[in-house]
């Protein structure tokens, strides 16, 4: 019995001492050289040098598509033992990569370009854990509004996007080199390589894509607290004016005419724009930018400016930003030529027509370039409008806006912009109060201000019809309303004449003598905030948004 006892003992003591052994053995793959089998080993090692035993090890063909392939039949999986060594047996000829992880030190390293023949026994060189980057991939504007997934071939990193999830974010990438990354909407297509011959060598986050072609940027900050514009709600689907000087932008960066300006969201999610004026001779210039949310009292809210790519065409859509389906149904900046047709921002392209107007008719306004009226003969008429989106019916929704600078003053009416007395329009009164007045029952109904008008200054006028109740803005501010108190049918309103600005649409007549800029129709009943937030952020001054420049 004291025998079998000493033997056990040596037993134990001979385990426990090559346990000891095999720990501190470094990192080795002779063992497993040799063979006839087509094979592929190796040896993982932590970055301190020392065997890595336990990691996690792929071997993946370099065709290997994450998207849509199925790793359980083209690629392999094994563990290193102890002295951090692993092996793949009967492999078939061709290109691989191999990734190896620690999941305990939270590790990894990429080796690629790995190539075997047919009957080949291959030692990989010993594969150092590294810590892990981040990728973070914003697609282009021509991918943000399609579905698809973004891949890396040859490894198992891949993921979804859609036209809300434009930006992928990888984590956990191993360190080492990737030979492209690509995108594709389905397996049939092929894919549309985003990134090509990147090599990964810190942990950090490395940006591919989005805006790092451009030279230059600027953080536009946004504040709706007390100390900017303050609003107490939020407003969804709003066009921002952005507008650029010398005091604000680098026009020597920037190409000629504007056609490398970019704005993006801030996690670089291209936001849609229009390039409303841009003289780089002057270094003045206007865009629209459309923002989703507008937060409420708040003051860290941002988005981004991007210029300086020489190599960047013209990315303005006008009807991206004015949209029908978010109420717009005609918006008219008038910064063309006083001879030139006046164009339409909204899809519907319902352009306008200068009446007598000329060269130099085009002036400057409030929002860039306007329009000025001399009173007796100038008009701009926006032919087959009559029966048009620019209708409305008496007890409806919608709102008309304008920037105008009355220059004098008649004894009669005068008309800003008209769809007829059957319709809607915006107008001076004959007593010279600012008027907003629509038909109900073959009657007008007016909204007027309390104080008259004054010349020589820029007011903002907005009117507001609320299906029985119409309400009239001066410079963002309420000042009168009017209420309906009868319903009506409404097929009585009168769609048959053109929309005019400068004067009665009905008529050669209400002839207005001024400027006129930023003139906007929209089927919906814009809220105050709203009403406010538009003077505050188009106004000449403003302390909406604030341009930092950032590089």
């Amino acid at each position: 019995m004291k025998n079998w006892n000493r033997i056990l003992y040596t037993f134990n003591i001979c385990c426990i001492l090559l346990i000891l052994s095999l720990a501190h053995i470094q990192c080795t793959t002779t063992m497993f050289a040799g063979g006839s089998d087509t094979e592929i080993s190796g040896c993982v090692l932590n970055s301190d040098g020392k065997s890595a035993s336990g990691a996690r090890v792929l071997l993946v063909p370099v065709s290997f598509n994450p998207a849509f392939d199925d790793p359980d039949d083209k690629c392999r999986f094994d563990t290193s033992n102890l002295s951090g060594n692993y092996r793949f047996k009967n492999v078939s000829p061709g290109e691989y990569n191999i990734i190896a992880e620690s999941f305990t030190e939270k590790t990894k390293i990429l080796q690629n370009g790995i190539v075997i023949i047919e009957k080949e026994s291959k030692t990989v060189q010993p594969l150092t854990l590294r810590k892990t980057a981040s990728l973070r991939i914003s697609l282009p504007d021509s991918l943000q509004k399609v579905s698809g997934y973004v891949y890396i071939p040859g490894t198992t990193m891949n993921a979804r996007t859609d036209v809300n999830h434009p930006v992928v974010v990888f984590e956990d990438v191993p360190q080492g080199f990737i030979g492209s990354i690509e995108f594709s909407e389905n397996k049939q297509e092929p894919g549309i390589v985003l990134s090509q011959n990147l090599l990964i060598e810190t942990p950090d986050t490395i940006k591919i894509g989005g805006f790092t072609e451009w030279s230059c940027a600027a953080k536009l900050v946004i504040n709706t607290t007390v100390q900017g514009t303050y609003l107490s709600k939020e407003l969804y689907n709003f066009p921002v004016c952005v507008k650029l000087s010398d005091t604000n932008f680098d026009f020597s960066k920037a190409r000629t005419n504007g056609e490398d300006i970019r704005f993006s969201s801030p996690d670089d999610r291209s936001l849609p724009y229009e390039n409303e004026y841009y003289d780089s001779t002057t270094h003045s210039a206007t865009f629209w930018v459309l923002l989703d949310t507008i937060k409420p009292d708040d003051s860290t809210q941002y988005f981004m400016l991007y210029w300086g790519n020489p190599a960047a065409k013209n990315g303005s859509k006008p009807s991206a930003v004015f949209d029908t389906a978010r109420y717009f149904q005609g918006v008219w900046h008038l910064g063309q030529s006083g001879g030139n047709t006046q164009k339409d921002a909204t899809a519907h392209h319902y352009d306008g027509t200068p009446v007598a107007l000329n060269g130099s008719s085009d002036v400057m306004a409030v929002i860039s370039r306007g329009i000025e009226f001399n009173g007796s003969s100038q008009c701009i008429k926006f032919l087959n409008t009559s029966n048009s989106a620019l209708d409305v019916q008496s007890d409806s929704f919608y709102t008309v806006s304008v920037w105008v600078y009355a220059k004098k003053l008649q004894k009669d009416n005068v008309t800003i912009l008209s769809k007829g007395q059957g319709q809607y329009g915006l107008m001076i009164n004959e007593q010279n109060y600012w008027t907003f007045y629509s038909s109900y029952l073959g009657s007008g109904v007016d909204t007027t201000t309390t104080n008259p008008v004054s010349i020589n200054e820029w007011v903002y006028l907005t009117g507001v019809r609320s299906g029985l109740t119409q309400y009239l803005y001066i410079n963002g501010t309420l000042v009168d309303s009017s209420i309906t108190t009868t319903g009506i049918n409404a097929s009585l309103s009168d769609k048959s004449y053109d929309f005019t600005i400068g004067r009665q649409s009905d008529d050669e007549s209400e002839w207005f003598a001024g400027i006129i800029d930023e003139v906007r129709v929209e089927s919906t009943a814009r809220s105050e905030e709203w009403v406010k937030f538009c003077f505050e952020n188009q106004k000449t001054t403003t302390k909406a948004i604030k341009i930092i420049r950032e590089r």
